[in-house]
């Protein structure tokens, strides 16, 4: 299951890969299949998920999305005694070991 979210998150959020020029000038989309995404970069969140035809992306990435979302997936797919015991170590809401 964990690794299903990780996929969708993926081919849903992740921007297309672009060349830049040193001074950030977009110079050509990698992947043409998003040409209306020309400002995104990284991942992003979408507008609405009710209707596959109205779903676009936002020209944002919230803070959070590394702090937390792809923390805990790393967690997830980790052997837990491999980063912290568990028996030792509670996550906050925000991923945070205490």
């Amino acid at each position: 299951m964990n690794w299903q979210i990780f996929r969708n998150i993926e081919k849903h959020s992740r921007c297309p890969p672009r060349i830049l020029t040193a001074d950030g000038d977009d110079v050509e989309n990698i992947t043409n299949e998003q040409n209306d995404d020309q400002q995104c970069i990284g991942y992003t969140t979408l507008s609405s998920i009710n209707q596959q035809d109205s779903i676009r992306r936002m020209n944002e990435m919230p803070s959070f999305f590394f702090a937390e979302t792809l923390k805990y997936i790393y967690l997830t797919f980790t052997d837990a005694n491999e980063v912290v015991p568990l028996d030792e170590w509670v996550f906050t809401t925000e991923a945070h070991p205490i």
